[in-house]
């Protein structure tokens, strides 16, 4: 083959490659779940962007109706939105609920350390999609990988709640992409003895960042191991259909 045409060709091979990567990058399956972060410029903006930057005031619960009206129940607590005064679930006088802005800023060292992305946040959806704000959640968005020739993107999905059903919890989800639809290899809860909780400390924020990527890494790594091994295993079309 002449050389100035072999050379064109694998311009063009790079400049497809370039191409793709470009749509893919755009392309994402949480699109429509949440608010789109991607142009968020800071935490804050973030935050605010989703809906997740607001306050939380706990009062007391009182008896309505009955012998007992107006008594109020020493052990529990009700947790009201603070700008709206959504009820937002009663807890015990001992939960002390973390506001998003504190639960979530792992995202935010993350971000700055370049390890990932916004990518949606927002509050939660009750009964007939209505919002529910005593749930939120944040997507970050981390490096795209190919696995044996599989597209695939890899996300955080850190969630947090007001109403003591689980408090702050984190996810890994990896997603294959399939003509421009994604399916979900799977939310990964096993993220080992990584502990998400509220610090102040940047030390430990970084600390917890740096986990959370080599758990993300190892994941992703473990996929990569997992389809080397299954892209070995020799079948014939009879015994693919056979039951």
């Amino acid at each position: 083959m002449d050389n100035n045409l072999s050379k064109q060709y694998d311009s063009n091979d790079e400049i497809r490659a370039k191409t793709l990567a470009s749509v893919m990058r755009r392309f994402s399956p949480f699109d429509g779940t949440g608010v789109d972060l991607r142009g968020a410029g800071n935490y804050g903006d973030a935050l605010k962007s989703a809906g997740l930057d607001f306050g939380i005031e706990q009062r007391a619960v009182r008896v309505g109706g009955g012998p007992f009206e107006g008594r109020t129940l020493s052990r529990y607590r009700v947790n009201l939105r603070s700008d709206t005064g959504e009820d937002l679930g009663i807890v015990t006088t001992q939960y002390k609920p973390i506001l998003h802005r504190d639960a979530f800023t792992v995202a935010e060292t993350l971000k700055d350390g370049g390890y990932a992305d916004y990518e949606t946040g927002g509050i939660g959806r009750g009964s007939k999609n209505a919002a529910d704000s005593s749930t939120g959640f944040l997507l970050m968005r981390h490096a795209d990988a190919e696995i044996e020739g599989e597209q695939y993107q890899s996300f955080s999905y850190l969630r947090n709640t007001f109403d003591g059903s689980g408090g702050l919890s984190m996810k890994f989800v990896v997603v294959r992409l399939v003509c421009m639809n994604g399916l979900a290899r799977e939310f990964q809860t096993g993220v080992g003895n990584i502990v998400i909780r509220h610090t102040k400390s940047i030390d430990e924020k970084k600390k917890l960042a740096e986990q959370i990527m080599i758990r993300q890494d190892e994941y992703v790594r473990s996929l990569k191991a997992e389809a080397a091994k299954l892209l070995n295993i020799k079948m014939s079309r009879a015994e693919f259909q056979s039951p």
